[in-house]
C-alpha cells in the first residue's frame, strides 16, 4: 500500500467507509412549523409522528390540520420513502407523547384540550388535558381509541408484556379513573404506572406517587415481566410506598422496578446540587438497567461523586437487577447536553441519543460533533461504559442546530426522528429549514454491531504482526494468503480497507496520529482482530 493510496483513503472515508453511516433522511414540506416527537423501527420500517400546524407534505402524501396545532403519524422504509401518514386533529391544541410498533399495531399517545377527532372517534375533554391511546393497524387502518377520565394526565411511555397487556407510564393530576378503577392525589402532578389489558378493556392495576412535581417519562419491561421506570421526582414525594426525602428543592432523578403484579420491588435515586432529570432506561437479559438523563453541578450516584462540565451533562447509569451501582459515566461540555434515549443493540450494548454541542467529551475524549447543537448517538460497552463509537448527525458548522429527543432501533437501523432548527448535512447534501423548526427523520445503518469482535469467526491461523507497538511500517505474515486488511480506530471508523491476497504484506500507517487503532484480518474466510499501537514517528 502506497502513501498516496492510503492518503487517497483516509480523504474519502468518512464518506464511503464508516460502518455505521446516515443512509436516508425523511424531510416535509410546510408553510408552517413541524416537529418529530417519537419514532420506532420495526420489520425494516420505520414508523415516526409529531405535531404540524396548517399542511404538512411528505414525499408524494399530505396531511391537513384543523386549528392550532395537530398530530401527525407516519411510515416509511428504510430509504427514507413515506408510504402513508395520517393526522389527528382537534378544535385547539394537541400534541404526541409517544408511538409503539408491536405485531400489526402502530399505537400512538398524546394530549388534546378541547375535542379531538381521531379516526372515527370524537374525544372530548372537559378539563384542563384530556390524554389517549390510538391504535392503528400497520397500513395506518384506525382500529380503536382509549380515554380515561382525567382532570390532566400524560401518557409518555407504553409497552406491551409478554401477556399483551400494556405497562403506561407518566403524569396526571388530581384523578384517573377508567371502570372500577380510580386513582386521586390531593395536588401537583404525580408519577403514575398502569397495567392496562387491551383485550379486556380494563386496568388491571396501577401504583403512584404523591407529591407535587414528579413524573415517570420511560420505561422498559424484562424477560420476566417486571418493569422499570425512569424520571424525575421533589423532596417530600411518597413514591408508591416509599417517601423521598432529599433536603434539596430541585428535582431529581429516580429508578424503579415493580413486578408484574404491581408490587413495588425497589427504588434509587440519583441526587445532585441542581436539577436531575432522567429520561430513558433500557433492561438487558440479565436484567441490568441502564438509565440515560440530565444533570448539572455535583451528582452523587450511590456513593459515586461526578461534575458536569457546563451547565447540563448527559449521565449514563448501569445497576444490576437488584438496583444496585456498576457503573456512570457523565457526557458534556461547557454548554448544556442531555442524553434523552438509550436502547441495547443484539449484543446488549447500550446505544444512547444526546443532544450535545461542540466540544463535549465522554472519558476524556472529545466527541465530532460539527454544529452548535445536534443530536449525537454514542454506543458504549455493557461491562464498563467505554466508548465504542460516536456518530453525530452534522448541521451548519459551528453554529448549527438540530433537536431530537427520541430513537428507534431494530437489526442493524436505528432512526432518530425532531426538529431542523438551521440546517442538516447529510452524504454531502444540505437539507434547510425553511421554517426554522421542521420535521426529519433520520436513519442509519450500524453494520459493525460490536467494537470489531463479536460477529466475527475467531480461528486458529496464527498471523504476526510487527513492530507492535510500531513507529508507522507494519508488517503481516500468515501461513495462509492474507486477503483483506482493516484498520479501525478506538471508536470503530473504518479508515483504510486493501484487498491483497498474499502471505506477506507491507503497510504504512504514517498518516495517521499516533494511537491505539485495531486490524482486522481475512483470511481462509474467517476475521480476526488486533490491537495495534501506533508511536510517534
Amino acid at each position: 500500500m502506497t502513501r498516496s493510496t492510503l492518503l487517497a483513503i483516509l480523504l474519502f472515508s468518512h464518506a464511503f467507509l464508516f460502518s455505521q453511516s446516515w443512509q436516508s433522511i425523511v424531510t416535509c414540506s410546510s408553510p408552517n412549523q413541524s416537529n418529530g416527537i417519537s419514532t420506532k423501527v420495526y420489520n425494516n420500517k420505520v414508523y415516526y409522528g409529531g405535531n404540524f400546524q396548517g399542511v404538512l407534505s411528505i414525499g408524494f402524501s399530505s396531511v391537513t390540520g384543523l386549528n392550532g396545532q395537530d398530530i401527525f403519524i407516519g411510515k416509511a422504509n428504510l430509504s427514507g420513502f413515506t408510504e402513508w401518514i395520517l393526522s389527528i386533529k382537534g378544535t385547539s391544541l394537541d400534541a404526541l407523547s409517544n408511538i409503539e410498533v408491536s405485531g400489526n399495531q402502530v399505537i400512538v399517545s398524546g394530549q388534546f384540550t378541547d375535542s379531538l377527532f381521531v379516526g372515527t372517534d370524537t374525544l372530548v375533554n372537559v378539563n384542563q388535558n384530556g390524554a389517549f391511546i390510538a391504535f392503528y393497524d400497520t397500513l395506518g387502518n384506525f382500529v380503536k381509541s382509549w380515554q380515561p377520565d382525567t382532570y390532566n394526565a400524560d401518557y409518555m411511555d407504553f409497552k406491551f408484556d409478554s401477556q399483551g397487556d400494556l405497562m403506561i407510564t407518566g403524569e396526571f393530576r388530581q384523578y384517573l379513573n377508567y371502570g372500577g378503577f380510580s386513582m386521586t392525589v390531593p395536588s401537583g402532578g404525580n408519577f403514575f404506572l398502569l397495567k392496562y389489558s387491551p383485550s379486556l378493556d380494563s386496568i388491571l392495576w396501577g401504583v403512584y406517587s404523591q407529591g407535587d412535581a414528579n413524573y415517570g417519562i420511560k420505561l422498559c419491561i424484562d424477560g420476566d415481566d417486571n418493569t422499570y421506570v425512569t424520571g424525575a421526582y421533589n423532596d417530600g414525594t411518597t413514591f408508591i410506598d416509599t417517601l423521598i426525602n432529599t433536603g434539596n428543592l430541585n428535582h431529581n432523578m429516580f429508578v424503579s422496578k415493580i413486578d408484574t403484579d404491581g408490587n413495588h420491588k425497589w427504588i434509587t435515586t440519583i441526587e445532585g446540587t441542581g436539577e436531575v432529570h432522567g429520561y430513558g432506561i433500557a433492561c438487558d437479559d440479565s436484567s441490568n438497567v441502564f438509565a440515560v438523563g440530565e444533570f448539572e453541578g455535583v451528582l452523587d450516584v450511590q456513593g459515586n461523586i461526578l461534575n458536569s462540565n457546563g451547565s447540563f451533562d448527559g449521565i449514563i447509569i448501569k445497576y444490576d437487577s437488584a438496583g444496585n451501582y456498576v457503573w456512570a459515566e457523565s457526557l458534556g461540555g461547557v454548554n448544556s447536553d442531555e442524553a434523552y434515549e438509550v436502547i441495547l443493540d443484539e449484543n446488549l450494548d447500550p446505544i444512547v441519543l444526546l443532544e450535545a454541542h461542540s466540544g463535549a467529551e465522554y472519558k476524556g475524549q472529545v466527541l465530532n460533533i460539527n454544529g452548535f447543537d445536534e443530536p449525537l448517538i454514542v454506543k458504549v460497552k455493557n461491562a464498563d461504559g467505554s466508548l465504542i463509537w460516536d456518530r453525530s448527525l452534522h448541521s451548519t458548522q459551528t453554529s448549527g442546530v438540530v433537536t431530537s429527543t427520541s430513537m428507534g432501533f431494530a437489526g442493524n437501523n436505528l432512526a432518530i426522528t425532531g426538529a431542523n432548527r438551521t440546517s442538516i448535512i447529510m452524504n454531502s447534501q444540505t437539507y434547510s429549514a425553511p421554517n426554522n423548526k421542521d420535521f426529519f427523520v433520520a436513519i442509519m445503518g450500524d453494520s459493525l454491531t460490536y467494537h470489531l469482535g463479536v460477529q466475527e469467526k475467531e480461528n486458529e491461523i496464527v498471523t504476526l504482526i510487527y513492530p507492535n507497538p510500531t513507529n508507522g511500517i507494519l508488517h503481516f505474515q500468515s501461513e495462509y494468503p492474507i486477503e483483506l486488511i482493516e484498520i479501525y480506530d478506538s471508536r470503530g471508523n473504518l479508515l483504510l480497507s486493501e484487498d491483497v491476497k498474499q502471505l506477506k504484506v507491507t503497510t504504512d500507517l504514517k498518516d495517521l496520529s499516533p494511537g491505539i487503532y485495531f486490524c482486522r484480518i481475512l483470511s481462509k474466510e474467517k476475521f480476526k482482530t488486533h490491537k495495534i499501537i501506533l508511536t510517534n514517528y
